[in-house]
């Protein structure tokens, strides 16, 4: 252990290393003052990692475990079953990048099919009984795991009830800290494009409602509204496909298709933007939202999610909608009115220069207490 309380040695356990969860733990890394080691495992098989990766973890640290001050682990691995297998001694901290109590599952899985899901929210559920704090990227997130578990418990048979104020009383929000390099370019009042350009940057999956998104846009076009569009994301070998129908429908309105690897030419699309209809089924912080906004870019986001955290749904209600219709119209008159908003500051305050601080007082705390 670490002699120094002003510099932590942290463990930092990663079992699905890619996407947001690569880059709060890379930020993190890139931006504490304490040492921070990285252990994780490749952004596959998520159902695997849950179930697999504390004893992987486990074999892998058994011989190093004691030199850390504090273990910092993601929500993907069985917490219990890692204390268990490892004799932790000191703090370990659960961070909830998601829950899987309020994660949407997509109708096709096989899981859901033969009523097999509730297993990973019972991983959520003991890990987060077995950690000594829980954190969540946001309110949203740490409510809807919270406010849920009663209904969750009850669908068990019998020995069912839990002192569940065990958890509330550990637990709390801590933000994602983001890198957003196109805010350094103060970009408020951007040139706009003729057609406007509408930017999807999302994952190709179930969970971001792609078919609502491209519907719209199908709709769009049939009446004769003029736009252009730039597709973005990453899709793994199993994607919605909607997307190969948007491909075909929308050749003649496409700018661009596909996953870009440069974060550079992903940076210039996103400022080469205009409008950004969100059509997830969830999103427990919004990575993809916040970077579209520090390009400039105008949302269109949905009430009953994240979203209102981060901008004040009273001072920014035109940026709302609460079913399909109310989306169309907003986005149809955003498309002829061309509206600008500044939500750049909103952004800002994630930004990893200004949330470094609250993690590392929050870990040392935690060490000292």
């Amino acid at each position: 252990m670490n002699s120094d309380p002003k510099s932590l040695n942290i463990l930092l356990l990663e079992p699905f290393y890619g996407g947001s969860h690569k880059q709060w733990a890379d930020g993190l890394v890139k931006h504490s003052r304490n040492k921070i080691h990285i252990s994780s495992l490749p952004d596959r098989h998520w159902k695997w990692r849950m179930h697999g990766s504390a004893l992987t973890f486990a074999e892998r640290h058994k011989e190093d475990i004691k030199e850390y001050d504090l273990v910092l682990v993601t929500d993907l691995c069985d917490v219990a079953a890692l204390r268990g297998l490892l004799k932790i001694e000191v703090p370990v901290i659960l961070y909830f990048h998601e829950n899987q109590l309020a994660y949407p599952w997509s109708p096709t899985d096989e899981d859901v099919q033969l009523k097999r899901d509730r297993h990973y929210i019972w991983i959520n559920f003991t890990s987060a009984m077995a950690a000594d704090y829980c954190w969540f990227n946001s309110a949203y997130n740490k409510d809807s795991f919270l406010i849920g578990l009663p209904k969750f418990l009850k669908a068990f048979p019998d020995q069912n009830r839990f002192d569940l104020n065990l958890i509330e009383e550990k637990s709390m929000v801590m933000p994602l800290g983001l890198e957003l390099p196109l805010l350094r370019e103060n970009i408020e009042l951007k040139e706009l494009n003729n057609p406007p350009v509408i930017l999807w940057n999302h994952r190709w999956e179930y969970d971001k409602n792609p078919e609502l998104f491209f519907n719209i846009l199908f709709r769009l076009k049939d009446e004769g509204v003029e736009f252009k569009t730039v597709v973005l994301g990453e899709k793994s070998t199993k994607y919605p496909q909607i997307f190969d129908e948007a491909k075909l429908k929308l050749a003649d309105r496409i700018i661009h298709f596909g996953y870009v690897e440069s974060k550079d030419k992903y940076h210039q699309l996103l400022k080469n933007c205009d409008i950004y209809p969100v059509t997830n089924r969830q999103d427990f912080f919004g990575i993809s939202v916040m970077e579209a906004i520090s390009a400039g870019v105008v949302p269109l986001l949905p009430s009953n999610m994240v979203y209102s955290e981060h901008f004040d749904p009273e001072e920014y209600s035109m940026i709302y909608y609460l079913e399909y219709e109310e989306l169309y119209v907003k986005l149809k008159n955003m498309l002829i009115e061309r509206p600008q908003y500044h939500l750049l500051s909103e952004a800002s305050k994630y930004q990893w220069d200004k949330m470094i601080k609250i993690y590392d007082d929050a870990l040392i705390n935690i060490v000292l207490s």
